[in-house]
């Protein structure tokens, strides 16, 4: 499907929905597609904290995102502590969009 068949049937469905809340923390497509992105950029807004809070320090959130670094290297790193942040309202919703959006 391209980007076209796509826009026209979002709009389609979009349409009839009586309220569309746009409010999101997303990248706007544009700067998106300039961008090198996996799996860890779920993690740059909410989520991030529960993270935190189940002991990854800070700075590695950024590290995470480090498209540069192999992915088993900050997969070794985030596991432990995704284990204990999965089960929150924003670990959950994370599993969701990877669910949903990226059939994951």
């Amino acid at each position: 499907m391209n980007s076209d068949d796509l826009y026209r049937r979002l709009r389609s469905e979009i349409d009839r929905i009586a309220l569309v809340d746009t409010h999101e923390h997303l990248l706007d497509e544009r700067t998106r597609l300039q961008q090198s992105v996996d799996l860890f950029h779920l993690y740059a807004h909410y989520a991030s904290s529960d993270l935190v809070s189940a002991g990854l320090p800070a700075d590695r959130m950024v590290w995470l995102r480090r498209t540069d670094v192999p992915l088993d290297e900050r997969w070794a790193v985030f596991a432990p502590h995704w284990r204990a942040a999965r089960t929150t309202a924003y670990g959950r919703a994370v599993l969701l969009a990877a669910r949903e959006l990226y059939d994951v």
